[in-house]
């Protein structure tokens, strides 16, 4: 069997926990609609965006031959890119749009939500298998 990776291991429980309080600071955001938490959860995006690039560039790249990390790999780059394009409009059409909710800020601000859900689903998904808390027969048949 392979050693187990490390980096890619504190890579993926990064994202995790990243991802964690940044869906916090979201919530936050999105409910209490004080510019100090949209400019925090705007902020702290970054740190998700590094771990997320470094946990899906390590997995796509020094993992070729585990078909599933690449596929993680590869889901975790789009996810954070659709979700980076997503909360850049939301920030735009929030911060412009201060005193009405028009439709198509309600629209990009949800979809942010969900795909932020998709990424704390990806998030979780590569802190599970870097710790084979998943069988490998269920996931490399994908």
């Amino acid at each position: 069997t392979r050693r187990p990776d490390g980096a890619l291991r504190f890579f993926a429980s990064a994202l995790l926990v990243l991802t964690l309080i940044q869906l916090g600071l979201g919530a936050a955001a999105r409910h209490f609609e004080h510019v100090a938490f949209i400019h925090s959860h705007a902020g702290f995006a970054l740190f998700v965006l590094i771990a997320g690039l470094m946990t899906a560039f390590r997995a796509i790249g020094k993992h070729k031959d585990e078909r599933i990390l690449r596929k993680l790999g590869h889901g975790t780059l789009h996810t954070l890119v659709l979700q980076v394009l997503l909360g850049v409009a939301s920030l735009v059409l929030v911060l412009v749009n201060r005193t009405s909710d028009p439709p198509s800020e309600v629209i990009v601000t949800t979809a942010h939500q969900l795909v932020g859900a998709m990424l704390l689903g990806m998030a979780v998904l590569m802190f599970a298998w870097t710790r084979k808390l998943v069988a490998p027969g269920r996931l490399n048949a994908m």
